[in-house]
């Protein structure tokens, strides 16, 4: 598979043997490629930093430059592509600190074969490929946590400290970061939740399913309270088996369903007085109005009518004043 792909290499050597050496090499092992030659560092031209090579061999010892500065260099102009260092001097410590700069990789002149030289390449474009890929997940990792709308955290399963919180969570809990990192969870957790949040914890931790809709009571810097939706998974994080925690504020939501709870049973308490209380005063106010012959009575019976009248309106009017005053209450939830 690689010895058929067509690959574009860079050679910055000033010693002509070797730059014939190296190119049978790839021709050995990689026909389908190009090679670009430079001898000098100075040699390079802006336009040339545009161009895709798929590995760099770098001759630790140009005429115009060297050593340490010349890797920095290199790496720095070439920091997507992997590199690989050539010389003729074994110095081991140098090899480690080649590394550290950047290069992917460090062979010896002497040593050099067409497998040795082959093996480096493709190691070092795989190695620099999944390189680049950690970074991006690494960065999508980073950009997911860090602007997530709601308050993020991620803590260790062992020690239940802080391991990193996003902006929005320090805003919203009034911690510092500083401080968020010297806590561990059940800083945020009123004392007497502990003992659930650790039976919660011990399932967690085993990855059991967990059961409910996982809502708690968390606990800001300035000692209040809020109830939080959590949504968590178990990550490992700077290799440390760690939780990545989600935490929405759902206090309002909840007050607010409280209310409309409330609402509720209000609604429910008049629509019982209008079905039970109203009924009486008025069926009494048309049973009389509709059994009476007013002309037949005499005053004693007209005026006891009259009264029975007056206090079934009485009682009405009370029982209408009630329920507007149960109305208003509502509006006022």
């Amino acid at each position: 598979m690689f010895k058929n792909k067509s690959y574009h290499f860079l050679l910055i050597e000033d010693n002509d043997g070797d730059y014939y050496l190296i190119s049978d090499y790839l021709k050995e092992k990689l026909p389908e490629h190009s090679l670009t030659r430079y001898s000098r560092f100075s040699d390079f031209k802006e336009n040339e930093l545009n161009v895709k090579y798929d590995a760099i061999l770098l001759d630790l010892n140009l005429p115009d430059n060297k050593g340490n500065d010349l890797v920095t260099k290199i790496c720095h102009l070439f920091a997507e592509i992997p590199i690989i260092v050539l010389t003729g001097e074994v110095f081991e410590e140098f090899a480690l600190h080649a590394i550290s700069l950047g290069a992917s990789d460090y062979l010896i002149k002497d040593n050099l074969n067409p497998d040795i030289l082959y093996k480096s390449i493709i190691y070092s474009i795989e190695r620099k490929a999944n390189l680049q890929l950690l970074k991006k997940s690494q960065q999508l990792y980073y950009d997911l946590f860090e602007f997530n709308p709601q308050p993020t955290w991620v803590y260790d399963l062992e020690t239940l400290r802080f391991l990193d919180v996003n902006e929005k969570a320090i805003n919203h809990y009034g911690y510092s970061k500083e401080e968020f990192l010297n806590m561990t969870i059940k800083d945020i957790r009123p004392k007497e939740d502990i003992p659930i949040m650790e039976a919660s914890l011990k399932d967690f931790k085993a990855e059991k399913k967990l059961e409910g809709k996982r809502i708690f009571t968390h606990l800001k810097q300035n000692g209040s309270e809020i109830q939080v939706k959590i949504d968590s998974k178990i990550i490992t994080y700077m290799n440390r088996r760690a939780a990545i925690i989600v935490a929405t504020d759902i206090t309002e939501e909840i007050e607010h369903q409280q209310i409309i709870e409330k609402q509720n049973e209000e609604l429910k308490n008049i629509t019982w007085i209008q079905s039970h209380l109203v009924r009486a005063p008025v069926a009494k106010i048309l049973s009389i109005v509709k059994e009476t012959t007013w002309h037949e009575l005499n005053g004693e019976e007209r005026n006891f009518l009259f009264k029975g009248l007056n206090d079934s309106a009485t009682e009405l009017d009370g029982i209408t004043r009630q329920i507007i005053g149960k109305s208003e209450a509502i509006l006022q939830l």
